[in-house]
């Protein structure tokens, strides 16, 4: 009942990226508002993590990520990106995961310069049933750039590993 959150339910069951997409595109947001992507089956693990992630944006960041924690306790394997990485993104190792912010208006930016969401699609024009996070961030972050990101090294993302996740059930997607 938190009015900062908004919960969408769908008439049928459809994958992550475009209920993500969806859920963005439908909702009556503003340029500055935040998103932050928070997986069904997962949790934050500190009442202010909210507050924190808001914290990340008092300049012109447009996107975070942050470390996340694994239910046996080990930290994730996020780090923030070198300059040198950050050129080399599609090429190089993918570390922007849990948990994913970014602004309105930074989305935005993908549906002008990508109006048929073809950064989304496979080569049959479906949404990517897997990988949504990887589809939905290298784009936004090579539109925000380097400057403009931020990566939270303190995890407020307890990251649920279980054998319905999509890595378990079908590992060749």
């Amino acid at each position: 009942k938190d009015e900062r959150f908004t919960i969408r339910k769908n008439k049928e069951r459809i994958t992550a990226l475009p209920n993500i997409h969806y859920g963005i595109v439908e909702s009556n947001l503003n340029d500055d508002d935040i998103i932050c992507i928070l997986d069904g089956d997962d949790l934050l693990i500190t009442p202010d993590a909210i507050d924190i992630l808001d914290s990340l944006y008092q300049d012109n960041t447009l996107l975070t990520y942050g470390q996340y924690v694994w239910p046996n306790g080990q930290i994730g394997h996020c780090k923030a990106y070198t300059r040198e990485e950050f050129e080399q993104l599609r090429n190089g190792g993918y570390w922007a995961s849990h948990i994913r912010t970014f602004k309105y208006k930074l989305y935005k930016e993908i549906l002008n310069q990508d109006p048929d969401l073809s950064c989304y699609k496979d080569n049959k024009g479906n949404f990517y049933t897997i990988t949504y996070d990887v589809a939905i961030m290298t784009p936004l972050m090579e539109i925000a750039g380097f400057d403009r990101i931020k990566f939270n090294p303190n995890p407020v993302y307890y990251y649920r590993i279980h054998q319905q996740n999509d890595h378990f059930v079908d590992p060749q997607l």
